[in-house]
């Protein structure tokens, strides 16, 4: 795999959003921090893109994505 800051990125917004499946539909921030081993701050930045982008949408009740 490519060193390059773009590709790096790209892989861990990926393995967030892999998470997410008809099983386990709905993440919050600390659990996929923990699942993918990175910082909560890097975590809620990746949702907060794919949100915007369409991927993903937050419950407003739960805060979860």
């Amino acid at each position: 795999m490519s060193d390059q800051p773009q590709v790096k990125i790209l892989d861990k917004a990926l393995r967030v959003l892999m998470l997410f499946s008809p099983e386990q539909p709905e993440w919050g921030v600390s659990a996929v921090s923990r699942e993918v081993g990175m910082s909560k701050s890097t975590v809620h930045r990746i949702l907060r893109v794919l949100e915007q982008h369409g991927f993903l949408t937050q419950n407003a009740d739960t805060r979860r994505f």
